[in-house]
C-alpha cells in the first residue's frame, strides 16, 4: 500500500497552508481570554467554522451536495494535520464530525442529510452522542432509556451519562429501547433529538482535573418527530455499531493528539539535553524512543483505515487498533512528563514556579479517561482478537449463563 501523496494532494496541502497563513492572524487578533466563558467558546468556534466552510475546509471528503468538497479521505487527513492540530478555536463539535454526522450521511434519508449536515458544517449546530448510561457503558445493549410511540412520533424517557459537549449541543444522536419485549440487541431505535426541547436536562460532570467536558442528560417525556428516526425502527443496533466504527476509524483522533505528545517530547529535549546519563535519564530517553516508534506505527495504521474508507463503506474493526494505541500512548506520554518534571509535576495554578501553568499534570489526570472513553481497552482487545485475528470468544462470553 502506497501512502505517498500524489502531486495533486501535495498541491492541495500547499493551498491549505496558504489559507492558514492568510486566516489565522485575523483570528489571533480577536480578543479571546485564557479562561473563556461557554458563550465566548461558542462564538469563536462558530466564527472559525464558518471561515472553513466558506473555503470548503470542513469534512472535505464528504459530498459537495451537503457542504463538503467531494475529495478523498487523504485530503481529510491533510486538513486534520494542517488545521485541526493548531487549536485556533475550541473543537466543540468533535463528536458531531467524528460520529453523529458521518452516520447520518451513511444511514440517513436525503431529507435528514440536507437538514442537519450543512448546518453543522457552517458552525450553526453542535452535536452530542447519547449512548452510555449509568448501567450501560461498554455493555451498550443493556441500556434502559425507552422510547414509546406517541401518535406518529415518540416520547423518550431515561438518563444518559458521560455525554461529551452536551452543554453546547443543539442536537443529539440517541439510542433508546423502543420494544421492551425484544432481545437485548433488538428493539433498539436511533433518534435524532433536539437538545433544546422541553424535557431535556443537562447536568455537568467535572472530571479529576476540574474540566467540564462530560455531562449527565435526563429525558423527561421528550417528544421526537417520526422523521427523526435514523435508520429503521427497532433497527438501531446496526446504526449504533456503524457509529462506533466511525468513531474509531475516521475521526483522526490520533492526529489531533499530536500537539500533546509533541509538547511532552519538547519537554524531554529541554530536560534531558546535556543531562547526566543517570539510570532515570536513560530510561526516559528509551521511553521517548518507544513513544515515537509507536506514533509512527499508529500513523501507518490510521492511513490504512483511511484508505479503506475511500470505498464509501463504514470503517471496519481495524479502527480499534488506532483508538487502542492513541489512548495508551497518550497515557504513557503524560506519565513520562510528570517523571521529567519531578516534584514540580504535582503543581497546578498560575504561579511562575509552575511549569506551563500546570498543563502537564492536568493532561496526566485527563489521560486516565482515554482507555475508557470511545470503548475501553478491554473491549477493543476483544474486537481485535475476535473480528481481526479470528480468535474464539472466551468460554464466559460464549455462554454468559455459565456459573462463575
Amino acid at each position: 500500500m502506497d501512502f505517498r501523496l500524489t502531486e495533486g494532494q501535495e498541491r492541495y496541502r500547499e493551498a491549505v497552508r496558504h489559507w492558514v497563513a492568510d486566516n489565522i492572524p485575523e483570528m489571533e487578533a480577536l480578543p479571546y481570554p485564557a479562561d473563556p466563558t461557554p458563550e465566548q467558546m461558542r462564538e469563536r468556534y462558530a466564527l472559525w467554522q464558518r471561515k472553513r466552510f466558506d473555503f470548503r475546509l470542513t469534512c472535505v471528503h464528504w459530498p459537495e451536495a451537503v457542504g463538503g468538497a467531494g475529495l478523498t479521505a487523504m485530503e481529510h487527513f491533510i486538513v486534520t494535520e494542517e488545521i485541526d492540530t493548531l487549536n485556533v478555536a475550541p473543537n466543540l463539535n468533535i463528536i458531531g464530525f467524528g460520529m453523529c454526522l458521518p452516520v447520518i450521511l451513511h444511514a440517513g434519508s436525503g431529507e435528514q442529510r440536507n437538514r442537519y449536515i450543512p448546518a453543522a458544517l457552517r458552525g450553526e449546530e453542535i452535536w452530542c452522542q447519547l449512548f452510555s448510561e449509568p448501567g450501560a457503558g461498554s455493555d451498550l445493549a443493556g441500556l434502559t432509556t425507552r422510547a414509546e410511540p406517541d401518535g406518529k412520533g415518540w416520547r423518550v424517557n431515561g438518563q444518559k451519562t458521560w455525554t461529551s459537549y452536551a452543554h453546547f449541543a443543539d442536537r443529539g444522536l440517541c439510542l433508546a429501547r423502543s420494544e421492551s419485549s425484544a432481545s437485548r440487541h433488538r428493539g433498539l431505535t436511533m433518534f435524532l433529538v433536539d437538545m433544546r426541547r422541553e424535557g431535556v436536562s443537562v447536568r455537568p460532570i467535572r472530571i479529576n482535573n476540574g474540566d467540564h467536558v462530560f455531562n449527565e442528560v435526563f429525558f423527561d417525556n421528550v417528544y421526537v418527530e417520526p422523521e427523526d428516526v435514523l435508520g429503521e425502527v427497532h433497527g438501531g443496533w446496526k446504526v449504533a455499531i456503524d457509529t462506533l466504527m466511525f468513531e474509531r476509524g475516521t475521526s483522526n483522533i490520533h492526529i489531533l493528539m499530536r500537539p500533546q505528545i509533541d509538547k511532552v517530547i519538547a519537554l524531554a529535549k529541554e530536560r534531558l539535553a546535556g543531562a547526566a546519563p543517570t539510570l532515570g535519564n536513560q530510561a526516559a530517553r528509551g521511553e521517548i524512543a518507544r513513544l515515537i516508534t509507536r506514533l509512527k506505527v499508529m500513523d501507518i495504521q490510521g492511513l490504512r483505515v483511511l484508505h479503506g474508507a475511500t470505498t464509501g463503506a463504514p470503517p471496519g474493526p481495524e479502527g480499534s487498533f488506532v483508538k487502542l494505541d492513541w489512548s495508551e500512548i497518550n497515557q504513557r506520554a503524560q506519565a513520562l512528563a510528570l517523571d521529567l518534571l519531578g516534584p514540580a509535576g504535582a503543581l497546578l495554578g498560575d504561579n511562575p514556579a509552575v511549569p506551563e501553568g500546570g498543563w502537564f499534570p492536568k493532561n496526566w489526570l485527563r489521560s486516565f479517561a482515554n482507555t475508557i472513553e470511545a470503548g475501553s481497552s478491554e473491549i477493543l482487545r476483544n474486537i481485535v482478537s475476535e473480528r481481526i485475528l479470528g480468535l474464539p470468544k472466551d468460554a464466559q462470553r460464549q455462554n454468559p449463563n455459565r456459573a462463575r
